[in-house]
């Protein structure tokens, strides 16, 4: 299970399960940092997710935290803020403060594993509401992220094809 398969689980659960009409990847409002994943709750406020897929990935994030002003800040910007990680590695760890856990089961949603709130996030009440042009900004940054699965998905796509034409045309010598 690699960071982009939990991503797909995690944008699942954020649009179906949560109802949250904006999901972007690794795309935001500049002065908010790089999230994994970030969404518009439909009281318009910010949800962040970070991805972690190793012990180490988590620790490293942690250094993050304790050492970057802005990890400080970005909390008063955000409603809601969760870990998500394999269920294997959520069960040994602990959410930070301030932060929630989220744990990719072996459960089936919309095709892809399904996502469990191992602990709640806090509600993060004095997080304000995005404007008009903000809102904006997150769409146009969600056709992003569109366009990159989709580039993503079709160089898969031809590469599938590439080793298909060169199996129907392999010489006998190297079978």
């Amino acid at each position: 299970m690699n960071s982009d398969y939990i991503k797909a689980c995690v944008a699942a659960y954020l649009r179906y399960e949560r109802q949250m009409a904006i999901v972007v990847f690794e795309r935001c409002l500049p002065e908010l940092g790089v999230p994994d994943v970030l969404a518009v709750t439909p009281d318009r406020k910010l949800l962040e997710v970070e991805v972690k897929i190793s012990m180490a990935d988590f620790k490293n994030d942690a250094k993050k935290r304790k050492f970057q002003p802005y990890w400080k800040d970005r909390r008063k910007v955000r409603k809601q803020q969760y870990y998500c990680m394999p269920a294997k590695l959520a069960s040994v760890v602990t959410a930070p403060e301030g932060w929630g856990l989220l744990s990719v089961d072996d459960g089936q949603c919309y095709g892809l594993r399904r996502i469990s709130v191992v602990t709640k996030a806090p509600v993060n009440k004095l997080a304000p509401r995005l404007t008009i042009k903000e809102l904006v900004q997150m769409v146009k940054h969600q056709t992003g992220t569109l366009c990159h699965m989709a580039a993503k998905l079709a160089r898969q796509e031809l590469k599938q094809e590439l080793i298909d034409q060169y199996e129907a045309v392999k010489p006998e010598v190297f079978t």
